[in-house]
């Protein structure tokens, strides 16, 4: 096999393409074939007996012609439409195990009183339908390309699925081997009734499989030990005197005098059906149809790995769908791809798609003689290989899974586990579904919300304010409370970003303003939509402004629709939720009430030495700076600066707003910072004598003091001790802004 998966690994999606193999190919895919058809039949006649046990034990001659059809269609058509060239499809052991349960129910619904043509008919029907609408729900599937949804599938509910698929598969043996159809209540009955040897046979045929196989792994160690199974069966009974007439009627062959011709669709079968125990089983075609499309999703993706390849999911659905649709039609079952021997396969040699398509040929050729192969294969070993093989899935998909799983993830898989037992694989499947929702938003809801929490200590808004003005918002930082919020909101998510603002609230100083910053979330759902009414009712209770700001359009419509957003003036303090597009802009609309309710308004602006005083190293310093500037008044919307121009000067802001704006190479323009009173603008690019990297418009009328390059030269010259308290006041200026982040960036890592 290693060679194959060399040569796999080069190609990373094969598109299915069916050639002729060359003379050295052929050999080996027919070699690869013929050992895969002495496995499809081994495992086809196991399956066969296993679906038609119990009740409907006399009806086993038409199972095998179901089994065989499909086991010869299948591979004939997915090895052809496959996007892995080496697969080999067939009847399996979950879907052999949910077509027992299948059969075995519609049988006891119909009553012990049913004629035969009810129940055959019913049950021919019933699999034949189940096949047809398979094929067309695989190739739906295809089509929609929801291949992909695999990976969505819980662990769990996929363990708790193939651990029932396995319990299933051992009793099924247990029935087969022992012609007694074996289950939880029949407990009793087996002890007291049950042909034990019969029974203690296909233990030991169960037994002897554990022991070797996990030894052993080559490929023919399976239909080695049935072929010396058999002649040892025979050789034993053979010396004690007992013909095959005498194994047929104590039941350790079967006895199939001719395997018939199976036409479900004729008018005559069709017109025996009974509907109505049909119909009421429509819930077991349902779970039919789940079962197999999750495990050709399952499996093929265990091929992709076991091949080294990528398979197309949603080509495999396709070509899946369309086999089993063609073998529903000729009176087949369900089928897919089976992983143990489409490895098989390979490791025997084969080279291309042919050798696939030549197993299925190989199969419709023996199936011709099956009454033969049927009778001479002992009922023990085939109910030993049924029962190693549900004890092996359960001890792989239970016991194994115990070390790999959580404690609540196993616990799941022994719950879908033991539904499966008690009220069939139906109830299994939604309980499955509800199980795998019920764990992803325990999951989910586990993730938290809130990706950042800070307050207005920690982080401002690009809005450049004088220094007093950033000591007053400094030190009444905990009026403010921003998160930044993650992920899809829903009941776990939201009720969990309620409590934390309610205990934030409670423990922390009492917040006036609560920012929620949705960049980062995803959706909402309703009962979100809720939680926030909660919140919206808590702040008109206690007292505090809520503001969402980046918020798409879509989420927007949803709130507004649900009363959340106000509409009321910025000039009225409403306790509703107000909504901004940018975190920044919310940002500033608290900071300005946050000064505004710390301060009374000017009359008149502060003259630019007085707001650079406490900076300075003295007030004087101050004011004989400003003299040495240049004053400039500037209309509202002109441009103070350029991008892109030569940087020779900067520019401190007396009075009015301006706004630095970054223009990008798509044409996008992004405001960066606002800037007030007291600020400055230009010192970069000064500094480092680089263009300018940024426009600088006003938002208002404004007066700015302009400092040039040869100004600053020259005030070295003549006033080196001012020149040192500018140069003092650029690093305080500076370091102060680098002060910010490190504590915007000591939030987030202590949050």
């Amino acid at each position: 096999m290693g060679e194959i998966l060399d040569q796999s690994a080069s190609v990373s999606r094969t598109k299915p393409a069916f050639k002729l193999p060359t003379p050295n190919a052929l050999l080996g895919d027919l070699t690869a074939a013929t050992v895969a058809m002495l496995l499809t039949i081994t495992y086809a006649l196991s399956y066969g007996a296993l679906i038609f046990s119990g009740p409907v034990e006399s009806l086993r001659p038409y199972g095998f012609v179901l089994v065989l059809t499909a086991t010869a269609i299948l591979p004939l058509v997915v090895s052809l439409l496959s996007s892995l060239p080496f697969v080999l499809a067939g009847t399996d052991g979950n879907i052999a195990a949910v077509l027992a349960v299948v059969v075995a129910t519609i049988a006891v619904d119909l009553g012990a009183d049913a004629r035969p043509e009810v129940v055959l008919s019913t049950v021919l029907i019933a699999l034949s339908l189940s096949c047809c609408l398979t094929g067309l729900f695989l190739i739906a599937l295809g089509a929609a390309r929801a291949g992909q949804a695999v990976r969505f599938i819980p662990y769990p509910v996929t363990a708790g699925f193939l651990g029932a698929t396995g319990w299933f598969v051992a009793t099924g043996g247990l029935s087969v081997g022992s012609n007694i159809h074996f289950d939880v209540a029949s407990l009793s009955t087996l002890a007291t009734a049950a042909p034990w040897p019969r029974l203690l046979a296909s233990m030991a045929v169960a037994g002897v499989l554990f022991i070797v196989m996990p030894r052993f792994r080559h490929y023919m160690t399976l239909p080695i030990l049935i072929v010396v199974g058999i002649i040892l069966h025979h050789t034993l009974f053979h010396f004690a005197g007992l013909s095959m007439d005498d194994l047929h009627r104590q039941g350790w062959l079967m006895f199939v005098p001719d395997l018939p011709l199976v036409n479900p669709w004729n008018a005559e079968r069709m017109g025996a059906v009974d509907w109505s125990v049909l119909i009421a089983h429509w819930g077991d075609l349902v779970a039919i149809m789940l079962v197999t499309a999750v495990t050709i999703l399952v499996n093929i993706s265990g091929l992709e790995v076991a091949m080294a390849r990528d398979a197309d999911l949603d080509q495999d659905l396709r070509g899946h769908g369309i086999g089993v649709l063609i073998a529903g039609l000729a009176g087949g079952l369900v089928g897919y791809t089976s992983v143990s021997r489409s490895i098989a396969l390979v490791k025997a040699g084969a080279r291309t798609r042919f050798a696939g398509f030549a197993a299925g040929l190989m199969v419709l050729a023996v199936s011709l003689k099956g009454a033969l192969i049927v009778e001479i294969v002992p009922t023990p070993i085939l109910g030993g290989l049924l029962l190693y093989l549900g004890l092996d899935m359960m001890r792989q998909w239970t016991v194994r899974s115990f070390k790999q799983l959580s404690l609540i993830d196993w616990l799941t898989v022994i719950g879908i586990l033991l539904i499966a037992i008690k009220f069939g694989f139906v109830t299994a499947v939604f309980a499955g579904l509800l199980a795998g929702c019920a764990s992803f938003a325990a999951s989910y809801s586990r993730i938290p919300v809130v990706r950042l929490r800070y307050n207005g200590e920690s982080a401002e808004s690009n809005v450049e304010r004088a220094e007093s003005d950033r000591k007053l918002l400094h030190d009444n930082g905990w009026q403010l409370l921003t998160m930044h919020l993650q992920g899809y909101l829903f009941f776990g998510t939201a009720s969990s970003l309620l409590r934390q603002i309610r205990m934030a609230r409670d423990n922390d100083q009492p917040f006036r303003y609560l920012v929620l910053d949705f960049r980062g979330v995803d959706d909402i759902d309703s009962s979100a939509v809720f939680s926030f009414e909660r919140l919206r009712q808590l702040a008109e209770r206690v007292g505090f402004t809520i503001l969402f700001t980046s918020f798409s359009d879509r989420l927007s419509r949803r709130l507004r629709g649900a009363g959340l957003l106000t509409t009321a003036s910025d000039d009225e303090l409403a306790r509703g939720v107000r909504l901004f597009d940018t975190l920044d802009h919310g940002l500033e609309w608290c900071e300005e009430r946050i000064l505004a309710s710390l301060r009374p308004a000017l009359s008149t602006p502060e003259p630019l030495a007085t707001l650079l005083s406490s900076e300075f190293a003295d007030p004087a310093s101050a004011e004989r700076f400003v003299a040495m500037l240049e004053r400039r008044r500037v209309a509202k919307g002109s441009s103070l600066i350029k991008q892109g121009d030569i940087s020779d000067d900067l520019y401190f802001l007396e009075s009015g707003r301006v706004t630095v704006l970054v223009t990008f190479a798509s044409g996008a323009v992004m405001r960066v910072r606002t800037m007030g009173p007291g600020t400055m603008v230009g010192e970069l690019g000064f500094y480092l004598g680089m263009a300018r990297s940024a426009t600088v418009v006003a938002d208002e009328p404004a007066i700015v003091y302009r400092l040039t390059r040869e100004l600053l030269s020259e005030m070295g010259k003549t006033e080196p001790t001012l020149a040192g308290h500018f140069h003092e006041f650029m690093a305080r200026r500076l370091s102060a802004r680098l002060a910010d982040k490190d504590r915007l960036l000591a939030a987030a890592i202590e949050r």
